[in-house]
């Protein structure tokens, strides 16, 4: 193999650097299906906050959606009741389609006893469904407390 010249041995560094910019100037981009920013409150039928050590909303994509990609998005209950769901950044939205809406709350995430009525917890039995299809959505929910 024959030995390069100084000037290829100049050129390769740079050649990096040029890789390395187009690469970080392209970014991750938001590239791909839309999104709509989906945020809200979940309280209890009497008005109160779940308070649990773990306390999740979760869009389950549902079997009728026409969403381009079948991704579920979540976020934490925060502890004022507001969420603002994610599907692959935090607060990025949920793809547009149709989704079940299912809750997680249990009492720590030591102890996972269920502080939510079990027809909450599961796509197949909850009675949310909901559409994301805008930019942005607004979406309160009302649960019943575990009996």
């Amino acid at each position: 193999m024959p030995k390069p010249s100084p000037r290829t041995l100049r050129f390769i560094p740079l050649s990096f650097v040029g890789v390395g910019i187009v690469f970080f100037l392209s970014g991750c981009g938001d590239s791909g299906p839309p999104r709509g920013k989906v945020t809200g409150k979940v309280t209890y039928a009497d008005g109160s906050i779940p308070q649990g050590g773990v306390a999740v909303i979760r869009f389950e994509v549902a079997p009728n959606s026409k969403t381009e990609l079948r991704k579920a998005a979540d976020s934490d209950i925060q502890p004022d009741g507001s969420y603002d769901i994610s599907t692959l950044r935090p607060g990025d939205g949920a793809f547009y389609g149709t989704y079940k809406v299912v809750f997680t709350i249990f009492k720590s995430y030591r102890d996972d006893t269920s502080l939510v009525a079990e027809k909450f917890t599961s796509a197949q039995t909850t009675p949310f469904e909901c559409v994301v299809d805008s930019p942005s959505k607004v979406m309160d929910f009302t649960i019943d407390k575990a009996k």
